[in-house]
This record gives C-alpha cells, structure tokens and sequence, in this order.
C-alpha cells in the first residue's frame, strides 16, 4: 500500500512539472485514486502541527509550573526570583537566549503582587535583585529609581529596609558615585518627619 502510494505521489510529480500552469484545472474533482494521497498529506499536516504544539509545551513547562505555583500563593519571593531566573538563564530550558524585557515584565510583577507583610521569603532581596539587574546592565537610572521605590515600601522587618539602603549605597560606591552614596547615606540615616494630627471629638 505505501509503495503504491509513493509510486502515485511520484507520477502526480512528474506530470504537475510537465504541465503548465494554464492547463492545470484547480477545480476539477478529486479522482478515486488521489484520495488516499490527499488523507495522507492531512495526516502529514496534522502531526506536523501536533508535534510543534507538544514542542512548545515541553519548552514552555518551567513557565506554566511557575504559573501555577504563583497562582497559588503570589506572595511567594522565590518563585518570582525564579521566574526571572527562567527567562534569562538558557540552562533552565525555558528560553532559548536570554530576555531581559520579560524578566523586567516578571521583576515588575513580582514587587507590585507581593504583600510585604504575606511575603513568604525576603521581599527586600526581589527589590535588591531587581536593582542589580539594571545596574548589570548599565542602567543607572533605573537601578536608582528601583532602590528609591524600594524604600517606601513597609517591608516586615527593619532588617529588610536596612539592606535596601545597604546595598544601594554600595552600587553607588561601585560606580564612584561618592557624593550620590553619601547623599543617599544621609537619607538613609535622617529620621522621617512624621505629622501628627490631633482629631477634635
């Protein structure tokens, strides 16, 4: 059977090089015997476009369990901090090359869903990390921007604050920034005006 099915696609070959454009009739019915030929070149497409689709799940797996795992609980650090791991590091399977746009879109994501005080992990170290990545790709200005965003947040700890303003004057001293790292060491050490406001029963 698939001999003669060769045999067939070989002689519709020949004589469709054979015949010219204005002799071939498109609209002419199919012939009995072609029909085995045209089911086979649907099997053919079909498994073509299944195969693609299994190809673009198992590439996209980490990324759809990463999903699921923010889906149910999104205050979750570590899984955003994976979730950008997933779209810059090639080894991980997701991509093929590195994406900063899409671990941009992830780290912005990720400081915008976490709640500081449901964050399961350091929601200072997403913020850090966020920094460092612009910084890695010398974008100062939004690292900058990213450490002075970090700082109004209410982070659950102290500890989590200090290490924000730790680690942005250190970029800044890597960069010798000195009088920026000392501007930003003075910030960091003035305390906040707070207004108090007396309510009239």
């Amino acid at each position: 059977m698939l001999e003669i099915l060769i045999q067939t696609v070989l002689i519709r070959r020949r004589v469709y090089l054979e015949t010219s454009e204005d002799d071939l009739n498109f609209g002419e019915e199919i012939a009995e015997g072609d029909e085995d030929l045209v089911d086979l070149n649907e099997n053919f497409n079909d498994m073509d476009l299944r195969r693609k689709r299994l190809e673009h799940l198992i590439n996209s797996q980490p990324i759809l369990l990463n999903n699921v795992r923010l889906r149910q609980n999104p205050h979750d650090v570590r899984q955003w901090q994976y979730r950008v791991n997933l779209f810059m590091d090639p080894a991980k399977g997701a991509v093929t090359e590195p994406q900063p746009a899409k671990a941009v879109i992830a780290f912005t994501e990720g400081v915008k869903t976490v709640d500081p005080m449901k964050a399961v992990g350091k929601l200072s170290q997403l913020w850090i990390n966020f920094a460092k990545f612009y910084e890695k790709y010398d974008d100062m200005e939004n690292a900058v921007r990213v450490f002075e965003k970090a700082t109004q947040v209410w982070f659950k700890s102290v500890e989590e604050l200090a290490a924000v303003w730790s680690e942005w004057v250190e970029m800044l001293l890597r960069h010798d920034m000195l009088e920026e790292a000392y501007q930003t060491c003075l910030q960091a050490t003035t305390q906040p005006r707070q207004n108090y406001s007396i309510s009239e029963e």
